[in-house]
């Protein structure tokens, strides 16, 4: 796809898209809270009414790195004569195919600043999960180096230096290894398509963890189709984007209930309770909005409602970690003192009968 010139630097030079692809390997990607920064500078400029080319040619010469990548790209399809959603549509790392939809209808519809900063939105709740989550791993993390370094205490004050360091690195690094593995194993698996819908059961079902994954994706999945519904997406089309957002194979499969029933010319309400992934009171939310018209309303409660319940279950889990982590690490203290002990009395009895 040749989408022309997308600006130029210095003396008038121009750099097409097989420059900027050279710039989008170079660059790296960005982090979630620099692409809610620059969709929400976009979105300020043409709220501004700073024309697309001049708003997204200024933020190719501010912002640096991939941003500036985004920004040219953006640019080439606004300066051949496309919309900006053209130019999304070569942008799948930082926008999705439900993402793009949503620009496009956005940009028919003349709703194109509300909806980049509808995306700014998703993207600042999604960090501040990733946030909070990491937060909380934290002290689990600190406890659990703490045992090692009481092993590798006990074990210098038994036999000196060397073999406190070999207990130490013997019990860290199999632990990483481990992590690393599954880390790995599972982001590898998820891309294979016999095997991602067998990780993702595993992981809805899994104890507390499950509990997270499943309000998290439900979260994202409701908040792409309150803005694709506001944006004049078609409620079939809406539900199978939005089903795709949640990035959760259990989820969309499920969502898959509520296209069949949409399909026969149900309501909202009839389609959500046939997926079965709302509670009684989340279903009545949607039936009064359907039956009043105020559909817009109940979608915006709904995904509040869901979003405070993922952030409680990311507490939750916040809560439950630590505990875990202080329980092994006790046990091991306790069984680490127990074999010491041991050796004392042992050596004691030997001083005694020799």
């Amino acid at each position: 796809v040749n989408l022309g010139r997308v600006g130029r630097e210095g003396l008038g030079r121009g750099y097409g898209m097989a420059w900027v692809r050279g710039e989008r390997r170079r660059a790296g990607g960005m982090s979630l809270r620099s692409e809610a920064d620059f969709l929400r500078q976009l979105a300020s400029l043409l709220t501004a009414g700073v024309p697309p080319s001049r708003g997204l040619d200024a933020l190719a010469r501010q912002l640096p790195g991939r941003s500036r990548v985004v920004a040219r790209t953006l640019l080439a399809a606004v300066e051949q004569g496309e919309p900006i959603s053209s130019g999304a549509v070569h942008l799948p790392q930082e926008f999705s195919e439900a993402e793009v939809a949503l620009l496009r209808a956005s940009e028919r519809g003349g709703q194109l600043e509300a909806a980049l900063v509808r995306l700014a939105e998703q993207r600042e709740t999604k960090a501040e999960w990733r946030d909070r989550l990491l937060t909380r791993l934290i002290y689990p993390v600190i406890m659990l180096h703490a045992g090692a370094m009481v092993n590798a205490a006990v074990t210098w004050f038994q036999r000196g230096s060397g073999p406190a360091l070999w207990a130490l690195l013997s019990l860290l690094v199999p632990v990483y290894g481990v992590v690393a593995l599954l880390v790995v194993g599972i982001r590898y698996a998820r891309q294979m398509a016999g095997l991602r819908e067998t990780v993702d059961t595993i992981g809805w079902h899994f104890p507390v963890l499950g509990g997270v994954l499943r309000r998290l994706a439900l979260a994202r999945c409701l908040h792409t189709y309150e803005a694709l519904y506001l944006a004049g997406v078609g409620p079939v089309a809406a539900i199978d984007l939005a089903a795709s957002a949640g990035d959760q194979a259990v989820l969309s499969a499920r969502l898959q209930r509520s296209r069949a029933v949409l399909a026969e010319g149900h309501g909202l309400d009839e389609a959500l309770e046939a997926a079965q992934v709302l509670t009684p009171v989340q279903l009545s939310l949607v039936a009064t909005g359907v039956a009043s018209g105020r559909l817009d309303q109940m979608l915006a409660k709904l995904r509040e409602q869901v979003e405070r319940e993922a952030s409680t279950a990311i507490d939750r889990l916040g809560r439950i970690l630590p505990g875990i982590a202080y329980l092994i690490v006790a046990i091991w203290i306790i069984s680490m003192i127990i074999k010491l002990m041991a050796g004392y009395i042992q050596g004691l009895n030997d001083l005694m009968n020799g």
